[in-house]
C-alpha cells in the first residue's frame, strides 16, 4: 500500500487561511514615513516647477507685448520724424496776420485783373509787391494764388458743403485751362528753382486738403501747370516721394494725382532708355 499522504487541517482562526487579506504589516508597506516625506518633497518641487513654468510663460507674454509696443513706438517715432522732416523742408515761420492779409488782397487783385482783363504783367507786378510787403514765403504766396485762381474757374462750387460728390465736367476743365493759360506767369515768376516748385506743390496739396470736395480737380490742375512749365517732372516726383506715409490727408491728394504721377514716371523711364 502506498504511503499515507499528509493532511493539512485549516484552522479557522489562522489569518493566512481566510478569504480576506489582512493589511500588510508596516514593515512590508512600500511607502514608509520617510518615503512619504520624499514624495511630498517631489510634489512640492513639481508644484514649484509648474508655478515657475507658469510665471515664465507670463514673463514671455509680457516680453512679447513689450517688444510689440516698442516696435509700434518706433514706427510712430519714424512717422513723426518723417513728418517733421517734411515740415522743416517747406515750413517757414511767418506772421499769420500777414499771411491772412496777403490771401485776402491776392484774391481781390486777381479777381479785379480777371474781370477787367488787365495786363498780366501789371497784375504780376502787383502780386510781387504784395508778397514783399506782407513778407510771405513762396509756400504762402502759392497757397493764396491757387485759391484765387481756382475761384476764377467757372463751375467750381464756392463751398464744399454745397458740393457733395462733386466732379469736374469738361466745361470746368476747359475753364481751368483758360484761367491757368492766362495767369500762370504770376506763379512761374517765383517757381524758377526746384525747391520753390516743390514748395508750390506743397501749397497745392494744402489747398486740396482745405477744400477736399475739389480734390478731383487736382490732377487736371497739376497736368496743366506741368504743361505750362511751371512745375518740372523732377519737382513733382520729388515732392510726391517726400510725402510721409503716415500723413493721411496728403496721401489722399496723392491718390487723386496718381494717374498723372504714373504717366510722368513712364515718361522719365522712356527718356532714360532713349539716352542709353
Amino acid at each position: 500500500m502506498g504511503g499515507v499522504g499528509r493532511v493539512f487541517i485549516r484552522k479557522e482562526n489562522d489569518p493566512l487561511h481566510t478569504n480576506s487579506l489582512a493589511p500588510l504589516p508596516e514593515a512590508f508597506n512600500l511607502t514608509t514615513h520617510e518615503d512619504e516625506d520624499t514624495v511630498a518633497g517631489f510634489e512640492d518641487e513639481e508644484e514649484e516647477e509648474q508655478a515657475g513654468s507658469g510665471s515664465e510663460g507670463e514673463e514671455e507674454e509680457e516680453e512679447e507685448e513689450e517688444e510689440e509696443e516698442g516696435e509700434e513706438e518706433e514706427e510712430e517715432e519714424e512717422e513723426e520724424e518723417e513728418e517733421a522732416k517734411q515740415r522743416s523742408k517747406y515750413h517757414v515761420e511767418e506772421d499769420e496776420r500777414n499771411v491772412r492779409h496777403f490771401f485776402s488782397e491776392a484774391l481781390a487783385t486777381l479777381r479785379r485783373g480777371h474781370a477787367q482783363k488787365l495786363d498780366v504783367d501789371a497784375i504780376a507786378l502787383e502780386m510781387s509787391s504784395l508778397k514783399l510787403s506782407h513778407n510771405v514765403s513762396v509756400l504762402s504766396y502759392a497757397r493764396g494764388t491757387f485759391a484765387a485762381l481756382i475761384s476764377l474757374v467757372e463751375g467750381v462750387p464756392a463751398k464744399d458743403k454745397d458740393a457733395p460728390g462733386w466732379k469736374p465736367t469738361s466745361a470746368v476743365v476747359k475753364s481751368l485751362q483758360a484761367v491757368l493759360k492766362r495767369w500762370h506767369p504770376i506763379l512761374k515768376k517765383f517757381a524758377k528753382a526746384q525747391k520753390d516748385q516743390e514748395s508750390m506743390m506743397e501749397a497745392l496739396a494744402l489747398f486740396f486738403i482745405e477744400r477736399p470736395a475739389l480734390s478731383p480737380l487736382a490732377k487736371w490742375l497739376l497736368q496743366q501747370l506741368h504743361d505750362l512749365d511751371v512745375f518740372s517732372e523732377e519737382a513733382i516726383l520729388q515732392w510726391a516721394q517726400d510725402v510721409p506715409k503716415g500723413d493721411a490727408a496728403k496721401q489722399r491728394v496723392l491718390k487723386e494725382i496718381e494717374p498723372f504721377l504714373k504717366w510722368l514716371e513712364e515718361e522719365e523711364e522712356e527718356e532714360e532708355e532713349d539716352a542709353e
